[in-house]
């Protein structure tokens, strides 16, 4: 597996004259690779200045003020600004994070899950059951349920409206690290550390 990091504030770093945001390339078992960006002034065209990396491994195309695309090894990444930040939802790490059509988003981190509107940052609720980090969180296709799951080696459906957790898979021997929602929520898969997937009835709580 292959990712790309940025600074999160790139796009406004990079519009200070002395002004410079980090890159990191890493490959999953591999030492990373890092550059730093910086911006060089264009007199033709001031809406797509120039950004130069430090490194050679980065190759920049189709630079604006907002995106651009950039080349590492047979890999591309187009990099795009947010269009909103929101700083007060948590105040630690965020591990894992999903957001639904109906403008909820939910995420956790070293300081806990969290129900919040995408709209502005709201936090509607805090959501506390499992016992260890959490790797895996996201909303079902209602937008109104959501399913969790972590190193406490359970699964947890929760309702985004009243924060509830009315059920609970338990069943692997090892941390769960990935889930997958099937049939709209009928049935969900789950992965674990013990090395087993497996596939869950969601209606009769139960294993197949």
């Amino acid at each position: 597996m292959a990712l790309l990091y940025i600074q999160c504030d790139w796009e406004e770093a990079l519009r200070n004259d002395d002004g410079k945001a980090w890159i990191t390339y890493k490959v999953r078992g591999n030492k990373g690779i890092r550059s730093i960006l910086k911006q060089m002034p264009n007199t033709e065209n001031e809406e797509e200045p120039f950004v130069v990396s430090s490194s050679t491994d980065f190759t920049l195309h189709k630079v604006k003020s907002r995106s651009f695309v950039v080349k590492i090894r047979d890999r591309k990444f187009k990099v795009m600004a947010p269009t909103a930040t929101y700083d007060s939802i948590h105040t630690k790490s965020i591990s894992c994070l999903d957001v639904s059509d109906g403008g909820l988003g939910v995420s956790s981190g070293d300081d806990g899950m969290f129900v919040w509107e995408t709209d502005n940052g709201l936090i509607r609720r805090k959501l506390d059951g499992h016992t260890g980090d959490v790797y895996s969180i996201r909303l079902l296709p209602s937008g109104i349920v959501i399913l969790s799951s972590g190193a406490d080696m359970r699964t947890k459906i929760w309702s985004a409206e009243d924060g509830s957790c009315p059920v609970t898979f338990t069943g692997h021997t090892a941390a769960v690290t990935h889930t997958a929602i099937v049939d709209r929520g009928r049935n969900i898969v789950t992965a674990s550390k013990d090395g087993h997937i497996r596939l869950w009835n969601c209606a009769q709580q139960k294993n197949y």
